[in-house]
């Protein structure tokens, strides 16, 4: 019988609202072979978070540790779990009942045990009520099946993966590495990407955790937020070659990650290793339809000729662009 340790991953900082809706819901999984690891990113609220998470006793393993930021307490509990496969769960979040007992049973059915899982979830909001459901739109009605491409998919689209409702095999941190403690709000697709570079992902039809979505969150829309996400999406899509790029030659997707890339080097004044506005631009031409090539291609090209332009002149041609395509970055312009 296929019976792993998962270790449930629980990084808090000032979390004491919710962290112990979160805990309880991880205790509380049909799947019993658990292990849950409750990690304090180095919390200043006078005590509160440690008090929740301490009075759980020895139903959870608890650490405390200096902030560092996500990802750090992200690595910090992967050196710590015992389990087979590591689970995702953030402070403020919960899990349905059978997360892990869904996820376990569906890994029993493959013969390769080494793939990444992901699931739909549901939206709740600060008092737990569920304000909506959020799939991810594949083509398929299967309950279960392998997502192709998906690397491309990651690097374009965020959202794609929810991290809550992953399960990962412990080994694949040995093959591609810890999270990127340099990131503080796009760790999780940035790790997503490596991860199916070398290991199947599939995906499972139905709502397995609830994200909660408030007034404290994180990764509210802020100016370090929107560039991070913009500067890790330039990274990503250059680690993708032509030939992969070609697979979504008719993807809106795509066609409009690039054209914000444009508008980001142009912005910059940039044509150059930092800000490759031409390379940018050709992978644009390569990745266009022909009836959007008209729209994108016209104000690319004229990106590439004024970029030399001054500052005065940059700043209200990137306004006007940044309002065509509905960028939130126009906000902080």
């Amino acid at each position: 019988m296929f019976n792993p340790l998962v270790s449930i991953v629980i990084p808090v900082h000032n979390g004491s609202n919710y962290l112990r809706e979160s805990i309880q819901s991880a205790i509380n999984q049909t799947y019993k072979n658990i292990e849950i690891i409750v990690v304090n990113d180095g919390s200043n609220d006078n005590g509160d978070t440690a008090q929740v998470a301490r009075s759980f006793g020895n139903t959870i393993k608890y650490y405390e540790k200096p902030n560092g930021g996500i990802s750090s307490a992200f690595n910090f509990g992967i050196h710590q779990m015992k389990g087979d496969y590591f689970s995702w769960l953030s402070h403020d979040d919960i899990y349905c009942d059978n997360k892990i007992e869904s996820q376990i049973q569906h890994l029993s059915s493959l013969d390769n045990k080494e793939v990444i899982l992901f699931s739909d979830h549901e939206i709740i909001d600060e008092h737990s009520s569920v304000i909506s459901s959020s799939t991810i739109r594949i083509k398929g009605t299967q309950p279960f099946f392998e997502i192709y491409n998906s690397q491309l998919l990651i690097a374009l689209k965020r959202p794609f993966i929810n991290g809550n409702t992953v399960l990962i095999p412990k080994t694949a941190f040995d093959n591609v590495g810890l999270f990127d403690e340099r990131l503080k709000v796009t760790q999780d697709f940035e790790m997503w990407f490596r991860l199916v570079s070398k290991y199947p992902l599939y995906y499972i039809n139905k709502s397995l955790i609830k994200y909660r979505t408030h007034s404290n969150q994180g990764s509210k829309p802020n100016p370090s937020f929107i560039i991070e996400s913009l500067s890790t999406k330039i990274d990503l899509l250059s680690r993708i070659t032509d030939a992969e790029l070609l697979i979504y030659t008719k993807s809106p997707i795509i066609e409009n990650s690039y054209f914000q890339l444009l508008i980001y080097c142009f912005y910059k004044g940039g044509d150059n290793n930092q800000y490759p506005l031409t390379h940018y631009y050709n992978r644009l031409k390569l990745s266009t339809t022909k009836i959007i090539k008209s729209k994108y291609l016209l104000l690319a090209f004229f990106m590439k000729i004024f970029v030399s332009v001054n500052y005065r002149l940059r700043k209200p041609i990137t306004i006007i662009l940044y309002k065509i395509i509905k960028s939130p970055l126009l906000d902080f312009i």
